[in-house]
């Protein structure tokens, strides 16, 4: 009788802590955004980024997942990822705009240098091949021969950078940026501007790809 007693309660203490485990779990991973779906194809990027510290919404409700990464968006998630695993990104310099000192790191680092004319490019959108080149710096990813023929697959090819070209030949083969079929063909579409939810994508891959 004492024996099947704590059984019973051997059972019950470990579907309570299962229950609170759960329950840990679910609060964790709860989406504050109104607009980003549990069913829509960003969801679970939308929560890797927000969850990690990475990306925050556009306001507390509101990620914003179809509007156009900027530049200086870019550096400052970045800076936030390196931060995260123990890096070292001065913040002492001004905190206004909130920017500056991210994109102050990005050049120090040579991820984000800007254009010719000595602009960042602050407010400007980053289009596809931009992104994983600056993500491809971030990572130091090198010593690897590319596979040239992998870029041949796409009808847009022509339309890759010379700069880009190296760091979207990595980004295709290890699957962190992915084409798409428009009217029949497919295409990679490196001179695209990349949305909020795209990045968001890309970003998980990456890191689960190269790791932390």
């Amino acid at each position: 009788m004492k024996k099947n007693k704590w059984k019973k309660i051997t059972a019950l203490l470990l579907a309570c802590l299962i229950a609170i485990q759960c329950s840990s779990f679910a609060f964790a991973y709860t989406n504050p955004f109104e607009d980003v779906s549990s069913n829509s194809w960003f969801y679970n990027a939308v929560m890797y980024v927000n969850g990690n510290g990475l990306m925050t919404g556009k306001d507390p409700s509101h990620f914003a997942p179809e509007e156009y990464m900027q530049r200086q968006d870019v550096a400052v998630v970045l800076a936030r990822h390196f931060q995260s695993v123990g890096g070292n990104v001065d913040l002492s310099g001004p905190s206004d705009p909130y920017y500056a000192n991210y994109i102050k790191w990005a050049k120090e680092k040579q991820i984000m240098m800007g254009y010719a004319n000595g602009n960042f490019g602050v407010g400007d959108y980053i289009t596809r091949e931009a992104f994983v080149t600056v993500l491809y710096r971030y990572k130091s990813i090198g010593g690897i021969d590319p596979d040239p023929s992998v870029l041949d697959t796409y009808s847009d090819l022509n339309k890759i950078s010379d700069y880009a070209k190296l760091p979207m030949d990595f980004a295709i083969v290890d699957g962190i940026i992915q084409g798409y079929e428009k009217d029949g063909v497919k295409t990679i579409d490196p001179q695209g501007f990349l949305t909020r939810a795209m990045a968001a994508q890309i970003m998980e891959r990456f890191f689960d790809t190269y790791g932390d």
